[in-house]
């Protein structure tokens, strides 16, 4: 037997006694996790792709939403994973990913609650032009033309740009 034909010794394993509190971070975490993917997925995704899509293509969005998202979580464990394997930040391997995955999350909340904000009703925005973007949180006076976010009045629609005072509308 030569010196390279030794045999592997694995390296010593180092026990570390848990401490008190780490069941509680371990179960707040899952708690936190499952809540989020509980709700997120069957009820507020399908809730926004009807906002976006309407009700008869629904199903078929949200079917590709589910598939593609998968498909790219699939590829970001896999690069997470193989970033925190070389990581060799002062605060430990995974730490550092975790962070920045919190950060992202939380960024994304941030995201769907500006998306997901209701959008002004239709009395409310009566006889008014919304340009395009446009974020409606209070009533718009009638006849005007509103933009940016939140919105403000522009101008008022000049009497003869009415629809109604348009030749090619029926009176």
């Amino acid at each position: 037997m030569t010196e390279t034909d030794q045999p592997l010794v694995p390296p010593p394993v180092i026990e570390t006694k848990s401490r008190w509190h780490d069941p509680i971070t371990i179960n707040a975490i899952w708690f936190a996790i499952s809540t989020r993917s509980n709700i997120l997925t069957p009820l507020l995704l399908p809730l926004l792709v009807q906002n976006f899509v309407g009700e008869a293509s629904k199903g078929g969005a949200y079917g590709n939403l589910r598939l593609v998202s998968l498909m790219i979580a699939l590829l970001f464990q896999a690069l997470a994973g193989m970033l925190s394997d070389r990581n060799t930040s002062k605060f430990g391997r995974r730490r550092p990913i975790i962070l920045i995955a919190a950060i992202l999350d939380m960024l994304t909340y941030i995201a769907i609650g500006v998306i997901a904000t209701p959008p002004a009703s239709a009395q409310e925005v009566a006889d008014a032009l919304v340009a395009a973007g446009s974020v409606v949180t209070k009533d718009v006076p009638a006849r005007t033309i509103v933009v940016g976010s939140p919105a403000k009045v522009l101008r008022p629609v000049p009497e003869e740009q009415l629809i109604e005072n348009q030749i090619f509308f029926d009176k």
